[in-house]
């Protein structure tokens, strides 16, 4: 029993680790892209390279994302809606 308990809490920390650097990650990314002033060409490049991340692949990858991103639209004002709308599409080349 003690053994299983221990084996969950390390699992647990994994994850939470895990999910500290992701968020770290794509706060950088968002910040990045949203308030840089790159053209967007430049930011088809950075979007293109962040979602070839292993991870991106995943939905609740994918969720952690679409809630950041919620999250800056309704927090910051000023933002243009249509860089929003180019991050979370996939753009076909």
């Amino acid at each position: 029993m003690t053994f299983a308990l221990i084996i969950h809490r390390y699992g647990f920390e994994k994850k939470l680790v895990l999910k500290k650097e992701l968020d770290i990650k794509t706060d950088n990314f968002l910040t990045d892209v949203i308030f840089s002033d790159y053209s967007l060409e430049v930011i088809y490049e950075k979007i293109r390279l962040y979602k070839e991340d292993v991870l991106f692949k995943k939905k609740w990858y994918k969720v952690l994302i679409l809630n950041k991103i919620i999250s800056i639209k309704q927090n910051v004002n000023g933002i243009n809606p249509n860089l929003i709308l180019i991050i979370t599409i996939d753009r076909q080349n």
